[in-house]
């Protein structure tokens, strides 16, 4: 298969995965409201999908360097798949217990299949495409945002079609069909790029805590989960909030949901055209990011009445900026990576990254639900956005020194480089 076709492919799982992400924002909580799920609890719900994509995308990522690739990309749009399908059995049960169990085992097994797939996804752009990684990385985060967008959209529309369970029948099913084209289309190639990247872990024991020993690397590794944290704080308690503020229906707000993932899409496909300044775009999409947080009730500090226009104006800005370290930030860690170490382990330290990438997001994506339905039983929906804020305007200073670490590291490679030829 053409890689070309491959990576068409690929986006195709990545736009299944974030859909059955995102799915279950607009309606599954006012469903766990049937059965008296606090908010808490509703959080943790939420937050058992990245734990699973936690776990699965620090273990793909040591064993990428000799599996086969695509083993890991069908295995985990199945895993997602069967993950998908606990949700319609919610139908069938009327007790808390079992209601609990099941949409803890269904967003686990959906998390972690999801990072099975994108674990190596992302692994793989850098190699096989290494002079437009930055542009595949655009064009995958567009992908990834349009699935958030059209998950919270097409849920809402499946849902009134045929009742709860339909949506994830659709989806689910979907991801098995490319599953199955990954299985019997991969095969061949990725075979090659396992046996090269077997010869390289031999010759080498770089490993996690090797590669987080750098302060700029570490600070950008936090930048990531600084964003994904406050991607995903909105989801279990936006709906709640527009339903309690706006007089919003919980149905309907599945559309206003999807106006950052919206806005997302516009500032990757930007961002992809314009060549510059890696960690300056970083910095600025992280401040801007910051300061739209306190606009988002807004606070009652700021002396500004809530207003449903003023919401949505803040979550558009929102959506548009956070693309930014989002779309930058692994390929900036790539290219520290390959400052400090040799080229023969440039590779290993790819894959390593690509499975730290995820993690971290896996994390943010299970605390940002997790605290944000934590924080909404003690305070307000502006309140708590403006305690992210300031959580974001401190990963903002901390971020600063890369802007010029960086320079500075590539200006000395070029001299020793210079040096070797003299």
């Amino acid at each position: 298969m053409k890689t070309e076709l491959e990576f068409a492919l690929l986006n195709a799982g990545n736009l299944f995965c974030c859909l059955g992400f995102s799915i279950i924002a607009p309606f599954y909580p006012a469903y766990a409201k049937e059965f008296e799920v606090s908010n808490s609890i509703l959080g943790l719900i939420f937050g058992m999908n990245p734990i699973g994509g936690m776990m699965a995308s620090l273990i793909i990522g040591k064993l990428l360097n000799n599996v086969n690739y695509s083993t890991f990309l069908y295995l985990g749009l199945i895993i997602q798949a069967v993950g998908q399908f606990q949700f319609p059995l919610l139908s069938f049960v009327h007790q808390y217990e079992y209601f609990l169990t099941l949409s803890f085992i269904g967003r686990f097994l959906s998390g972690f299949g999801g990072c099975t797939f994108l674990t190596p996804f992302y692994a793989c752009i850098p190699q096989k495409f290494p002079e437009t990684a930055a542009q595949k990385m655009a064009i995958i985060e567009f992908f990834s945002s349009f699935g958030y967008l059209a998950g919270a959209v097409a849920g809402s529309i499946l849902y009134e079609i045929e009742g709860f369970y339909f949506p994830f029948l659709i989806f689910g099913s979907a991801s098995i069909l490319i599953a199955l084209i990954i299985k019997f289309g991969f095969q061949e190639n990725d075979q090659i790029l396992t046996e090269k990247q077997q010869q390289i872990q031999k010759e080498n024991q770089i490993g996690y805590f090797t590669i987080l020993k750098d302060f700029q690397v570490l600070a950008q590794f936090n930048v990531i989960f600084s964003m994904c944290l406050a991607y995903s704080y909105f989801q279990p308690i936006f709906a709640i909030f527009f339903e309690d503020q706006f007089d919003v229906p919980p149905v309907d707000s599945g559309y206003y949901m999807s106006l950052a993932p919206f806005s997302y899409c516009l500032g990757a496909i930007l961002i992809s055209r314009i060549k510059i300044h890696k960690q300056i775009t970083i910095l600025i999409g992280i401040g801007v990011v910051a300061i739209s947080e306190f606009l988002m009730g807004p606070d009652p500090l700021l002396g500004i009445r809530p207003q449903l226009h003023l919401t949505m104006i803040a979550y558009l800005i929102f959506g548009f900026f956070i693309a930014l370290p989002y779309v930058l930030t692994l390929p900036s860690i790539n290219e520290s990576l390959e400052l400090r170490f040799e080229k023969k382990d440039h590779e290993k330290c790819i894959c390593l990254a690509s499975g730290l990438f995820n993690s971290i997001l896996s994390i943010g994506e299970f605390l940002g639900p997790f605290l944000s339905g934590l924080i909404s039983e003690h305070l307000e929906f502006p309140r708590s956005c403006s305690i992210l804020g300031i959580y974001l305007i401190m990963s903002t200073v901390l971020y600063i020194p890369n802007v010029f670490q960086n320079k500075f590291k590539a200006q000395r490679v070029k001299v020793q480089n210079f040096d070797e030829q003299l």
